[in-house]
C-alpha cells in the first residue's frame, strides 16, 4: 500500500495529537501522587525531529526511575506502558514496568 507525503503528514499530526492527549492525561493522573516519600515529575520535549514526554519518580533517598514515551512508538503500547508505570508508582513495584518495557 502506497501512502503519499500528505497522508503521512496527516497521520503524524494525528499521532502527535493522541500523544499530547496522553500527556495531558498523565499530568492529571499523577497530580495526586505527589505524596509521602515520592515526587512525580512529568515533562514534555518538542524538537524538530519529534515529540516525547517523561514521567520521573524521585524518592527522598535520592533514587529516581523514569519512563520516556516517544512519538515513533505505537500509541497503544505507549498507553500500556504509561498505565503500568502509574500503577507501579502507586504500588512501589516497578518490576512489571521493566518487563513490559523489554517486550
Amino acid at each position: 500500500m502506497f501512502i503519499s507525503r500528505e497522508e503521512k503528514l496527516v497521520l503524524k499530526k494525528h499521532k502527535h495529537k493522541q500523544l499530547l492527549n496522553m500527556f495531558r492525561g498523565v499530568l492529571t493522573r499523577v497530580s495526586g501522587l505527589k505524596q509521602g516519600t515520592l515526587n512525580v515529575d512529568v515533562s514534555a520535549h518538542f524538537q524538530d525531529t519529534g515529540f516525547s514526554f517523561d514521567i520521573t519518580v524521585f524518592t527522598l533517598r535520592g533514587d529516581n526511575t523514569s519512563l520516556t514515551i516517544y512519538d515513533f512508538w505505537e500509541v497503544k503500547q505507549s498507553q500500556n506502558l504509561v498505565d503500568a508505570y502509574i500503577l507501579a508508582i502507586k504500588t512501589g513495584n516497578f518490576e512489571k514496568v521493566k518487563t513490559v518495557g523489554r517486550l
